[in-house]
């Protein structure tokens, strides 16, 4: 079960006679959950085309995303997910955050400071 507890978003249509429920319920068949929304615990998005909010969202987050033709090609190859390659982009996605987060405690310090050398020349 390649997709065992994997937490996957689907967007978009699937290529050829394949309909986006044929591949959930196969998905789900591989224990995979299936999810309506990006967060930082999805581990796949399976899209259609990558002008979407979804897949923009994924990129921001860290979240591996692959398209329709990539998952099939994973699917019929038996080879399954990389699971090294998705812890990784998540651990990728958190130095981000935390490289994100103490940029804006290092402007919120220097504005304060600001204000404390402001107050200090008025006296």
């Amino acid at each position: 079960m390649y997709f065992n507890n994997l937490r996957i978003v689907l967007t978009g249509t699937p290529p050829g006679q394949r309909s986006r429920k044929d591949v959930e319920a196969f998905l789900r068949q591989q224990g995979a959950y299936i999810e309506n929304k990006i967060n930082y615990g999805t581990d796949y998005l399976i899209y259609g085309r990558s002008n979407t909010v979804k897949y923009r969202e994924a990129i921001d987050k860290g979240v591996k995303a692959i398209t329709y033709n990539e998952y099939f090609d994973m699917v019929g190859s038996g080879k399954g997910p990389d699971r090294s390659e998705l812890e990784r982009a998540k651990l990728d996605a958190q130095a981000k955050r935390a490289i994100s987060k103490g940029e804006k405690k290092l402007r919120s310090l220097r504005n304060e400071l600001s204000v404390v050398q402001t107050s200090a020349a008025e006296w």
